[in-house]
């Protein structure tokens, strides 16, 4: 995917595929569905493009004119830092919230994807902190949308993406109270072996939750 900040907002072209080769470079770490990631994004066309081409920070388009005409339109667009990109990105997706679930998944992923070459691949020089500060927003932000969705399937896949981001049990708790998948995300958390002792209030909270919910669990939750 590749991205541009034009006057009208964030334009996004399908021109490769960083989730398929997240797989092969980081195996081990959850990534978004590569089946989904194709779309076009943005408000202002760019009607006959023929050639695309990157150079440096400028991503240039050239269009053909009318078909009875030689003429031709060249568009220069500005390609943003990883940041910038990053939080238009979560800002477009999280602006989708209920009436549009699946695509905010999607936006949330795709502004994941354009951290993770910088942090995970090292691409360029060493992350700067606040690289690796939104890099583990993004992946919280995966893994509350998760916990949050209506559908059970879509639980499971929360945990890897908590665990990538670095959220402790405590953290989840604090954000996500209420979320309909908060019961399947302590099993499994709970349960892991290499899962820190609880302080007694968020291990009495983490009970309460699966008590009232999941009391199958609870004999898995020695860490308790």
């Amino acid at each position: 995917m590749l991205h541009a900040l034009t006057h009208t907002g964030l334009e996004s072209y399908t021109v490769r595929d960083t989730r398929r080769l997240s797989r092969l470079q980081t195996p081990g770490e959850p990534t978004p569905d590569d089946t989904d990631a194709g779309f076009l994004l943005g408000l202002q066309p760019f009607v006959g493009v023929t050639h695309l081409c990157v150079a440096g920070q400028v991503l240039a388009l050239a269009a053909s004119g009318p078909e009875d005409s030689v003429s031709a339109t060249l568009y220069l667009l500005r390609l943003p830092p990883p940041l910038e990109l990053f939080a238009e990105c979560s800002r477009i997706g999280t602006s989708h919230g209920q009436h549009a679930p699946a695509m905010c998944l999607s936006l949330l992923e795709e502004a994941h994807m354009v951290l993770r070459p910088y942090v995970r691949w090292q691409c360029g020089p060493p992350p700067s902190d606040e690289l690796r500060r939104q890099h583990a927003r993004s992946c919280a932000q995966i893994g509350h949308f998760l916990l949050r969705s209506p559908a059970e399937e879509d639980w499971p896949r929360a945990l890897p993406w908590l665990r990538l981001a670095g959220a402790s049990v405590q953290d989840v708790l604090a954000e996500c109270p209420e979320a309909p998948g908060l019961d399947s995300y302590l099993s499994a958390a709970l349960a892991a072996p290499d899962q820190q002792p609880l302080a007694y209030q968020p291990a009495n909270q983490a009970l309460g939750v699966l008590y009232d919910r999941a009391a199958e669990a609870l004999a898995r939750c020695s860490s308790c």
